[in-house]
């Protein structure tokens, strides 16, 4: 055996041996984007002895590496397209360039400097080029998304092994790569070290379970807030008291109370379903994150079984302690878009369930009853309004309404959020319900008008057509003084007929026909839309179809939810959706949350929907964002 073929067979060994994991992943959703050791290997492979040699060695090891790694089989497919991929794409610059495979023991020298470079470079681009139409493919982010998440580490990462490659065959002698052993053991030790810490900054130290940060983190993914345009869903979320644990921890000390809540957290996960994850907050606290649960009753049986598991005591040094506590459940995000505020309305549910001695409630919104808070509340919300720091802020985001048949962005509905600086993000049913007695809800609405109108202006000056919508109440079109400003202030920002649309729910009355009447005509005329939300869930509807201009109309979600499993909800929802394309009406379906009712959507030709499945209502940038993406 000549030494050219030693140092080849020596090279391909350490190759297959360096994958036992992978040296950096840019996703763990995403195991696809692994970067493996094998490829400086390969690449150095590919210089001496050509293509061939090196995606076999490489596949190999990253079939090897990705079986040792548990990788699923879909992800280990695109890791070796993207390395097999890039080395081809390098093959083909050296061959253009007039650098073929070089197999001569004296290995890579200084002439070939710059073809090698390039070689890199086009292996970079056709491996992450692969990664980032699967990652389209898989979530719809677009491109500069995703690189802005992290990925540009992991293109480092990959370009220094890959520049390491002519430095491994510089003297392609057998004995010279016994020598890289050590360093590159090292460096695999090191960056799973630096793995390993950030892991644990997830973990709870004691109980094994995810951390508060963990959780955030299972959170922020469900409710789609770490990338942009991911799929968020339904969730509900439990949050257990031990408040005896905290009795146990002052009466018999720090050992015992640990090995209780260590029994409490594995008994806990034993009750876990498929998806659902479970964390410790503070203390003796525990946040359980229930997938798939959507409805309030399914989400409390769940807790009550979850919590049912701790009615046995826990038997420490041979006494039983009484373990049991409270839970309070959460809807997310009807009750909560972030942990914080989903971990307050929890907390405040399983004090109602303490004190109730029923064990788990479920979270509802209840309206601020005491006449000095529901005036402390309007002084606030006054302020707000009035931009003043003291009453926190105001500011509006905006849900996508996507084209059925394509799935592209259609318009958007603009909705309202209110920041306390005490109670943090107010319930919007809350802060309706005691604004609506007062002239300050005429204040929130042509707040809306004039925020939503500016930000159309600002899309349409962008370059990029957006059509909103904007929620007014039924008794705004009684006031002269409400249509005055709507048609002021959507004619001095120039925008184009039809870009702004005022929703009126279906369940309010029409009290004076002639002055509505007169009021949806002057707007009709100023090239406002006019849309009918909650569409069947009440008994007005036909009147509102026979006296109003509209423009749209919106099924309510209680019947699109249901189209799935109910021939009754499905045939209600088809015979809108006729009625609305025979009167010449844009229809919307509303609550659309997983792709079987999206399907059904298409299948009965209803034209546009909204919901979660779509996207989170978001800033009015991440709508931008989409626009462009969608352009580009």
């Amino acid at each position: 055996m000549t030494t050219l073929q030693a140092g080849f067979w020596i090279l391909a060994a350490i190759a297959i041996a360096s994958d036992l994991r992978p040296v950096a992943e840019w996703d763990r959703r995403h195991p696809g984007s692994a970067v493996f050791l094998s490829i400086c290997f390969s690449f150095g492979i590919l210089l001496i002895w050509g293509l061939a040699p090196a995606v076999v060695v490489q596949a190999t090891a990253n079939v090897l590496g990705c079986a040792r790694s548990r990788v699923p089989v879909r992800d280990a497919t695109l890791v070796v397209v993207r390395n097999c991929g890039g080395l081809a794409a390098a093959a083909g610059v050296l061959r253009l360039t007039g650098v073929g495979p070089l197999r001569r023991a004296e290995g890579v020298d200084g002439s070939t400097v710059g073809q090698v470079v390039l070689a890199v470079a086009a292996a970079l681009v056709v491996s992450y080029g692969i990664l980032i139409v699967a990652d389209r493919i898989t979530t719809g982010r677009p491109w500069r998304t995703t690189f802005n998440r992290g990925l540009g580490l992991n293109v480092l990462a990959s370009t220094s092994l890959l520049f390491l490659g002519p430095v491994i065959v510089a003297e392609p002698r057998g004995w010279t790569f016994a020598l890289l052993l050590l360093p590159i053991g090292a460096l695999n030790e090191l960056v799973h070290l630096v793995d390993r810490q950030t892991r644990a900054l997830r973990q709870d130290a004691l109980t094994g379970v995810l951390s508060q940060r963990g959780l955030e983190g299972v959170v922020a993914r469900l409710l789609g807030r770490d990338e942009e345009r991911s799929r968020p869903t339904e969730f509900a979320f439990l949050l257990f008291h031990g408040s005896r644990l905290r009795t146990i921890s002052e009466s018999y000390g720090r050992r015992i109370s640990d090995r209780i809540l260590v029994e409490v957290s594995n008994r806990l996960r034993e009750t876990l379903g498929p998806g659902d994850e479970i964390g410790r907050l503070e203390g003796n606290e525990f946040g359980i994150v229930l997938a798939g649960h959507r409805e309030p009753d399914a989400a409390v049986a769940a807790a009550r079984r979850m919590v049912g598991a701790l009615d046995r005591p826990a038997l420490v040094d041979g006494v039983p302690f009484d373990i049991r506590g409270a839970a309070g459940v959460v809807l997310a995000p009807a009750h909560g878009e972030d942990l914080a505020t989903i971990v307050r309305h929890a907390d405040a549910a399983a004090h109602r369930a303490a004190g109730s001695g029923v064990g788990v409630l479920a979270y509802a919104p209840t309206p601020v009853s005491d006449p000095a808070r529901r005036l402390a509340l309007l002084r606030d919300l006054n302020a707000a309004l009035a931009n003043q720091p003291e009453g926190g802020t105001i500011r509006f985001v905006y849900q996508p309404q996507v084209d059925v048949a394509t799935g592209d962005l259609a318009s958007v509905e603009a909705l309202l959020r209110w920041q306390h600086p005490v109670r943090g993000t107010m319930d919007t049913g809350a802060l309706v319900e005691v604004a609506e007695p007062t002239a300050l809800m005429a204040q929130i609405t042509e707040r809306a008008v004039a925020d939503v109108t500016a930000q159309v202006r600002r899309w349409r000056d962008e370059g990029r057509s957006v059509t909103a919508a904007v929620n007014i109440s039924m008794r705004d079109l009684h006031t002269t003084a409400f249509v005055d400003h709507l048609v002021r202030t959507v004619g001095d920002a120039g925008i184009g007929p039809g870009q702004l649309t005022v929703e009126v729910t279906e369940g309010e009355l029409i009290l004076d026909e002639a002055s509505v009447e007169q009021a949806v005509a002057r707007i009709r005329d100023a090239g406002i839309g006019l849309s009918l939300d909650d569409f069947g869930t009440g008994f007005s509807s036909l009147q509102h179809l026979r006296r109003l201009p509209l423009t749209e109309v919106k099924i309510d979600r209680s019947l699109v939810r249901g189209i799935v499993r109910r021939g009754d909800d499905r045939a209600l929802v088809r015979s809108v959706i006729e009625m609305g394309r025979a009167l010449g009406l844009r229809v919307v379906a509303e609550g659309v949350e997983d792709d079987q009712t999206h399907q059904v959507l298409a299948d009965l030709g209803c034209p546009v929907a909204q919901g979660w499945l779509y996207g989170r209502p978001m800033p009015a940038a991440e709508i931008s964002e989409r626009v462009r993406a969608r352009n580009s």
